[in-house]
């Protein structure tokens, strides 16, 4: 149990630095102009980053429970840790690592030439940011 709550206080504090990266960064282009959907996709961005960290983290706990020199003469036991603390963020993070990549291949070998391969989050970014400032500069 106190295992899990170390871990558990891990995730907070890289969740927490994750966030604060990824806030002095949008703050930094945005001018300080925030909304609660940029503070959205820097808790996202934490959650993110905290989970990477963890996987280490967690490969780093596996390795020393499962080493017995570590406890050897020692006057602590082994802990007790449950599996799916350790299995939770490496899931996650193989399902992003993953999935991510494999649907933008998707969309870039399914679309037609005219839609250049872009997911229809870049269709919108793409839509707002270059016609957009385009018609906003060519005014």
């Amino acid at each position: 149990m106190l295992t899990e709550l170390i871990l558990f206080l891990l995730f907070i504090i890289f969740f927490i630095i994750g966030f604060i990266i990824i806030y002095k960064q949008v703050s930094l282009v945005k001018k300080g102009e925030f909304n609660n959907k940029d503070r959205l996709q820097c808790l996202i961005y934490g959650f993110v980053f905290s989970m990477g960290v963890m996987v280490v983290i967690a490969m780093a706990f596996i390795f020393a429970i499962n080493t017995p020199e570590f406890w050897q003469g020692s006057v602590l036991t082994t802990p007790d840790i449950s599996p799916l603390s350790l299995l939770i963020p490496f899931a996650f993070c193989l399902m992003y690592i993953s999935l991510y990549p494999l649907i933008d291949f998707l969309f870039i070998a399914l679309s037609s030439e005219s839609d250049e391969g872009l997911t229809p989050f870049h269709k919108k970014l793409r839509n707002y940011l270059i016609f957009f400032i385009s018609s906003t500069i060519s005014n």
